[in-house]
């Protein structure tokens, strides 16, 4: 049996607008551009006005319809999370929830007065291409395969009182609406796209590369943006974030994202890889070997092809890096690279001597490949001889 979702979402869009011309071919169109997103996760849903030659005070409304997909139990209904704004005009975006008495909340309520003017503001006269952006929130309780329609109200039936489509030209005139609405897809957890933060070593005062990947679950991932979080214990300084680098595939391009993140485009042409990106840190030289830190998500944005808006952090498992006392190059283990380094590394490299511990193993990889090579033994001879700073020590 399938279950209906109580979902009745009036987005009330009040625009007073200057008069412009002559009247005979008044019209306003709105376009809803869909979207996808997982339960509990937020949304963006586009909504683009159109409106010739001219509109006076008014409004119209938005309605969102569900459709259940998967079956289930118990009713759900969106949210509003945010609105972006102000409108090009210069017309204040704002959002408030409104219950069906047409009450505000300041509460997620399944009705939405959004957006207005204030008095005084300027108007816009005929409308080209406004664009109102919605961050809507997705119930909860949804299903993978649930759908919520969007289009406009033609009619008063079933809105609070408040949000009657009533839209005039300036000569107060009805005017028709013509919309193309838009769908939010409910997709299941299982298929969502998710981001790895993986686990990396440094030493106190070292800089390490915490690498960052994603799981496309067969989605075209359009663009990607993440912040992250570093968690320290109580009393230890924290890792310094240096930079985000590229994978050599170059199948990304990296971009800036505040003071500790990144944001990554595929290439053109390019097939992106998994690895999108390395974050790099530089742990201070006062940290006690054998801290921890956390690397966690502070803000995340998917956008892949089907118009899915991914922006919970839920999406995202978290990385560490710990702290330990094998430094790059430092195969005996005395606190310096030198000529003995290179003799110890050449003795496991060359004669298959067993390291004396787990450290100085680690010490010896210094290429970070996770193989002992003679590429490791030239590097550290480089760095006793000629001072060439080893890859750990480059920014």
């Amino acid at each position: 049996m399938t279950r209906p979702i109580h979902a009745n979402l009036w987005l009330a869009l009040v625009l007073p607008l200057a008069a412009v011309g002559p009247r005979c071919q008044a019209q306003v169109h709105v376009q809803i551009q869909g979207c996808a997103g997982a339960p509990g996760t937020q949304v963006r849903v586009t909504v683009r006005l159109r409106a010739a030659p001219s509109l006076g005070p008014g409004r119209f409304a938005l309605r969102a319809q569900g459709r259940p997909g998967n079956g289930g139990t118990g009713d759900v209904g969106l949210s509003l999370a945010q609105s972006l704004g102000p409108l090009a005009s210069g017309c204040l975006v704002a959002a408030r929830g409104v219950d069906h008495s047409g009450q505000f909340r300041d509460t997620p309520a399944p009705s939405l007065l959004v957006g207005w003017c204030p008095s005084g503001a300027a108007s816009l006269g005929a409308v080209d291409s406004e664009v109102l952006s919605l961050s809507v929130t997705l119930p909860p309780g949804a299903q993978g395969g649930d759908v919520f329609d969007l289009s406009v109200a033609q009619d008063a039936s079933g809105l609070p009182a408040c949000c009657a489509p009533d839209v005039s030209d300036a000569g107060g005139n009805p005017l028709p609406v013509s919309s193309e609405g838009g769908e939010i897809r409910v997709v299941a957890w299982d298929s969502a796209p998710r981001l790895s933060l993986g686990e990396a070593r440094a030493w106190p005062g070292g800089f390490v590369n915490v690498p960052v990947s994603l799981s496309a679950r067969g989605r075209q991932i359009l663009f990607m943006g993440l912040q992250v979080a570093v968690e320290a214990p109580p009393g230890v300084p924290p890792l310094r974030f240096i930079a985000a680098m590229a994978p050599p595939d170059g199948s990304w391009v990296l971009g800036a994202a505040g003071e500790s993140g990144v944001s990554a485009l595929p290439a053109p042409g390019g097939e992106p890889g998994a690895l999108i990106a390395w974050l790099r840190f530089q742990a201070d030289a006062g940290a006690p070997r054998g801290t921890a830190y956390r690397i966690g998500p502070a803000s995340l944005q998917i956008e892949d092809a089907e118009g899915g808006q991914w922006q919970s952090p839920d999406l995202v498992d978290a990385g560490r890096v710990v702290l330990s006392g094998c430094a790059p190059g430092d195969v005996d283990l005395d606190g310096q690279v030198a000529m003995p380094d290179v003799v110890a590394l050449l003795r496991l490299y060359v004669l298959g001597e067993p390291p004396p511990n787990e450290c100085a193993l680690e010490a010896a990889d210094v290429t970070g490949d996770g193989l002992l090579t003679l590429a490791d033994a030239v590097l550290v001879l480089r760095r006793h001889l000629l001072g060439v700073p080893l890859p750990s020590e480059l920014l």
